[in-house]
């Protein structure tokens, strides 16, 4: 929920994530963006199809962070690269391959299908570019 503030049309909303998310959390536990980054790529995307990145969250919390469809794109991707600017080197390497391996290996392994998962196909492939 604090990195989705990150993204929020209300510049102090914005400031006061930042700071929460980037100066506070991460600082005291720099293993947190990186564990969480392929269950929170698939939950913004509203996609629980893969069996690892299943969506713990109830119903009512998954309504509450998702960000689905192309429109908010911009807006999953501008919170994820935020994320991953904050990561170490070592960090974002272990991402690129997660990304490799649990998305973009997982659609010829029957694991996920373009129907039901290609915005996190297309958030991947855009991540991964930058």
């Amino acid at each position: 929920l604090v990195l989705m503030t990150q993204v929020d049309d209300d510049e102090t909303q914005r400031a006061s994530a930042h700071s929460c998310l980037f100066e506070l959390l991460l600082p005291r536990s720099p293993l947190l963006a990186l564990n969480s980054f392929l269950p929170l790529l698939f939950s913004l995307n509203g996609c629980d199809e893969h069996a690892q990145h299943s969506s713990p969250l109830s119903a009512a919390e998954r309504a509450a962070v998702q960000m689905e469809g192309e429109r908010r794109q911009k807006k999953r991707l501008a919170a994820m690269r935020a994320l991953l600017g904050h990561m170490s080197e070592e960090h974002r390497l272990q991402v690129t391959a997660k990304l490799c391996h649990e998305v973009l290996a997982a659609l010829p392994d029957g694991q996920l299908t373009l129907e039901k998962s290609h915005s996190v196909l297309s958030d991947a492939l855009q991540l991964l570019a930058c």
